[in-house]
């Protein structure tokens, strides 16, 4: 379980002081790739936005790296009442960007337990038809035949829904950023190694590829460095907490099946079970 961040200059700073022809867009493009192939969850930051369905589509928001659950406007309208709840269960404070965008905020309060997303808002879920992909006008004869509003993500970073016009609220995780602009990354000695050691990879490789002379027993060095490295960095990171382990054991502790917690946002998940029947 990561609970400390630090910027990832700490990274490019080292990588300065031993690579010759040090390329700082170079680098942070090596450290992107590394941090998508060590691929663990807690490099990233879970986040939600409400976007605007306009003629079934909508643009999802930069820096998207998994959609985490999708839930849709049971009336497809945000009225005056809407904004003032969505304000106070999600900390909204400003009406214009509600008004003004596609993309109506950032929010960081825990929607789970609020009674107004449970009953005006329904779980989106994701298309499986085999008619779902197809385009729709206003007399089109809807082929899914699904009582049940779905969505579908399209290769030029859209998502698609079921319905004409409305409003969804995404779930989705992001690589988090300092104020300014740089990567924040675990605070773990060995994924910053992780992340060094690829860019050396990297780097040798190019130089065993122009015939440098040592540079094949740099990159075999650096490569074997680099897989141990992704592998420490990953069980560093993901290695649960008191807290997930008690979670995990309430979850997995129980007579009576919870298969329907998805309907809910899996609101209350981790909750003992109660056995006062």
């Amino acid at each position: 379980m990561n609970n400390k961040w630090t910027s990832i200059r700490s990274v490019l700073d080292k990588l300065s002081q031993v690579l010759v022809d040090y390329n700082e867009i170079d680098v942070i493009e090596n450290c992107a790739e590394a941090m998508e192939m060590i691929g663990v969850q807690g490099q990233y930051q879970l986040t939600t936005k409400v976007l605007h369905i306009d003629k079934y589509t909508a643009k999802l928001p930069t820096g998207l790296v998994q959609i985490n659950q999708l839930a849709y406007k049971l009336d497809s309208q945000i009225s005056s009442t809407d904004q003032t709840e969505l304000a106070r269960v999600l900390g909204i404070d400003n009406e214009s960007t509600m008004q003004d965008s596609n993309i109506i905020g950032n929010y960081k309060a825990d929607i789970l337990n609020s009674n107004y997303i449970k009953y005006k808002w329904a779980p989106l879920r994701l298309a499986t038809g085999s008619f779902s992909g197809a385009l729709h006008s206003d007399d089109c004869i809807n082929l899914t035949c699904t009582s049940e509003a779905e969505y579908s993500v399209l290769p030029n970073g859209c998502l698609r829904a079921s319905f004409k016009d409305g409003y969804v609220l995404l779930s989705y995780y992001q690589s988090p950023m300092d104020e300014h602009e740089d990567f924040l990354i675990p605070d773990s000695e060995y994924y910053k190694q992780a992340l060094r050691s690829y860019c050396l990879m990297r780097y040798w490789e190019i130089m065993f590829n122009m015939r440098e002379e040592g540079a094949r027993d740099r990159f075999l060095m650096y490569k074997s460095e680099w897989n141990l490295m992704k592998a420490k960095a990953y069980a560093d990171v993901k290695a649960p907490g008191v807290d997930e382990l008690e979670n995990v054991k309430n979850i997995m502790t129980t007579l009576i099946p919870r298969h329907r917690r998805y309907a809910g946002f899996f609101g209350n998940l981790n909750s003992e079970e109660n056995f006062k029947y």
